[in-house]
Formats: structure tokens, C-alpha cells, sequence
């Protein structure tokens, strides 16, 4: 594929149970997380009730499109709630290709 004089490789993501991946695949739900709790120790407790939706479709003009998990408070107006985007090249849950290479050094 070409995009604006740059060639892109393409390449088959590493099946889901791969050693090499450490994709988990797409698992769509809805999570209520209590209030404090943690993702991992040594990380900062959740200060309210919060509403995890994985893997949420966000259609795109191309007809393509993105994959997000969507974090919003519990019990609060949600037409009162800032949106606040975050990307990274880790991947959305951590996980993503460059911790692949770091993990591996």
C-alpha cells in the first residue's frame, strides 16, 4: 500500500493465543468497576463508580473504523461529562506493539 509517497507493509496480526501476540482479540461489554478499584497494584484507585465499555465501535468517513474503550462515571449526567482522548502507540490496554519490543530487550 501506498500513502503520500510512503510505502506501508502489511503483515497478518499474530493469532490470539500466539506466543508471539499479545493481543487478547475483540470482547465488546459492558463492566461496572466499584469505586477504588485497581487495575494493577501499585496504581491509583478509581474515586467513583465507573462505566467500562470495551471495544466500542467508532465509525469512521472512510467506512472504516477505530475500536475504543469508552470510561465514564456512574451515575452522573453524561451530556455533563468532558471527553478526554488518549492514544498511544502501547495500544489501548497496554499492550500494544512497542511493549511487545520493550518486554522482549
Amino acid at each position: 500500500m501506498i500513502s503520500q509517497d510512503v510505502t506501508i507493509s502489511l503483515c497478518d496480526l499474530q493469532p490470539t493465543g500466539s506466543p508471539l501476540s499479545q493481543w487478547t482479540g475483540l470482547r465488546p461489554e459492558t463492566l461496572t468497576l466499584p469505586f477504588g478499584h485497581v487495575r494493577e497494584f501499585g496504581r491509583r484507585a478509581f474515586l467513583a463508580d465507573t462505566i467500562l465499555e470495551r471495544d466500542v465501535v467508532i465509525p469512521l468517513r472512510d467506512s472504516h473504523s477505530l475500536r475504543a474503550d469508552v470510561f465514564r462515571p456512574a451515575n452522573v449526567d453524561h451530556s455533563r461529562v468532558p471527553a478526554l482522548v488518549v492514544w498511544s502507540p502501547y495500544g489501548k490496554t497496554g499492550s500494544g506493539v512497542l511493549s511487545l519490543v520493550l518486554n522482549s530487550m
